[in-house]
C-alpha cells in the first residue's frame, strides 16, 4: 500500500509542477507580447512625433528663405496620399528628407506658415495626427482619425 500511496504523491506533485511552469511559461509569454507591443506603438509614435517637427522645421525655414528674399507670404502646403500641392502655386514644394519620401506616401495633411512665419499643422500618418497651432512652439502626437487630424477641427483644442 504505501508503494501505492507514494506513487499518487509523486504523480500529484509532477501535476502540480507541470501546471505551475505552464501558469509561468503562459504569463511570461503575455507579458514579453504586451512590452514589445507597447514598445512597437511607442517607437511609432515617436517617429510621427519626429517627422512632425522636422516637416514643421522646413516649412519654417522654407519661409525664412522667402523672407530673406523679400517674398515672403502666406503658404499652405496640402498632402493628399502623399501628394503635395502648394498654394500659392509659384512657391516651391517643400524639399522633403529622404525619410520622410519613403514615408511620404502615407501622409494626409496640411501645414500653413504665416506671412510672419508662425506654423500650424496636421499631418496624418494612417495611425497618429502630429500638429501645432500657431502660437505652439513644440508638435504634440496622437493616435486620432483621419478625419479629426484637420487645421479645421483645430485637434489642439
Amino acid at each position: 500500500m504505501e508503494d501505492s500511496e507514494k506513487k499518487n504523491s509523486n504523480v500529484k506533485t509532477a501535476i502540480t509542477i507541470i501546471v505551475v511552469m505552464v501558469i509561468v511559461v503562459g504569463t511570461g509569454m503575455f507579458l514579453f507580447n504586451r512590452v514589445t507591443t507597447d514598445a512597437i506603438y511607442n517607437t511609432k509614435k515617436t517617429s510621427a512625433n519626429a517627422q512632425g517637427e522636422a516637416m514643421k522645421m522646413q516649412a519654417g525655414n522654407a519661409w525664412l528663405i522667402r523672407n530673406r528674399e523679400g517674398e515672403a507670404k502666406e503658404v499652405i502646403y496640402t498632402f493628399s496620399n502623399g501628394v503635395q500641392t502648394v498654394e500659392p502655386s509659384e512657391v516651391e514644394p517643400l524639399d522633403l528628407f529622404p525619410r520622410a519620401r519613403a514615408r511620404a506616401k502615407d501622409y494626409n495633411g496640411e501645414i500653413h506658415v504665416t506671412v510672419d512665419g508662425k506654423v500650424a499643422m496636421t499631418l496624418h500618418d494612417g495611425l497618429f495626427c502630429s500638429y501645432i497651432n500657431l502660437d505652439a512652439e513644440r508638435v504634440t502626437t496622437k493616435e486620432m482619425d483621419i478625419t479629426d487630424c484637420t487645421l479645421a477641427k483645430k485637434p489642439w483644442e
